[in-house]
């Protein structure tokens, strides 16, 4: 049985493309109640804590955890998870969107379910590009759906994005339960939720992500995640981000070219809370 209605998919799709394609700093669209809530109820009940099959990032530009391998997530997880990779739903992406052909990463990389805790934080920057494994992959979708019931604005945790020209930020979206926010990936799309997490302790940020690409020709170049400080940060902190960026970018090029990965990468970050 399907999650969504198609129809009503496609609907959205008509009505809300312009809005997607004209929407400033970048194209982008949010959507309330996109989820049914039953469904995302059971998703919830599977989330555990995270254990070795997680990814943890934790450096000096992020802190938060992953589980991108859909085999030990729950039947309801993957489920939601397979169907949101379903060519009926990649189609429904492209007629929002504009963007295409796309195809769907069933190894989640970088995606899957994502779990910020007080805290944590993901400052300002711009996504990978070009995709670890199939080197012809250009990402173009973020796809995001948020889990938080009876969230606080004052709890931190907004997606913002940002003006690269101006730097100054532009769009605030809280990240409320069933809310689905999806961008336009690339050089411009400046974002993230920079300032640390300010929820209760028995709290946590979570939502799942998608990531969604076109196929090149030829080989992208690697293009890894880019942070930026904010103007008002430090010289300390400016200085941080950018020293993180390089050793991002060395990882990213390991990750390419060596049998380096995530999971080893993690089994030590883990323990830097």
């Amino acid at each position: 049985m399907s999650i969504f209605d198609y129809s009503a998919l496609d609907r959205l799709a008509s009505e809300k493309a312009a809005t997607f394609k004209n929407a400033k700093p970048c194209p982008h669209l949010v959507i309330d109640d996109f989820v049914a809530p039953e469904v995302l109820d059971k998703v919830l009940a599977e989330i555990g804590e995270a254990d070795e099959s997680w990814t943890h990032w934790k450096h000096y530009n992020q802190k938060k955890e992953g589980l991108k391998d859909m085999s030990r997530m729950g039947p309801n997880s993957r489920a939601l998870f397979q169907e949101m990779n379903s060519p009926k739903f990649v189609a429904f992406v492209e007629k929002l969107t504009g963007l295409g052909p796309l195809v769907s990463d069933d190894s989640l990389d970088g995606g899957g379910i994502h779990i910020t805790h007080a805290g944590g934080h993901l400052n300002i920057h711009t996504d990978f590009q070009a995709h670890t494994i199939n080197k012809n992959w250009s990402r173009e979708i973020n796809f995001l759906v948020y889990l938080n019931k009876d969230w606080k604005r004052e709890y931190g945790g907004s997606l913002e994005f940002w003006d690269p020209e101006t730097m100054t930020k532009a769009v605030e979206i809280v990240p409320n339960f069933g809310r689905a926010a999806l961008f336009h990936t690339s050089e411009r799309s400046l974002h993230g939720h920079p300032d640390p997490l300010a929820c209760p302790p028995d709290r946590a940020r979570q939502s799942i992500a998608l990531w969604y690409y076109t196929v090149a020709d030829q080989p992208l170049d690697v293009q890894p995640t880019e942070y930026f400080a904010r103007p008002t940060d430090s010289l300390k902190k400016k200085i941080l981000v950018q020293i993180d960026n390089w050793l991002v970018r060395i990882y990213s090029l390991l990750k390419r070219y060596t049998p380096l990965n995530d999971q080893t990468v993690s089994r030590v970050l883990k323990y830097f809370r």
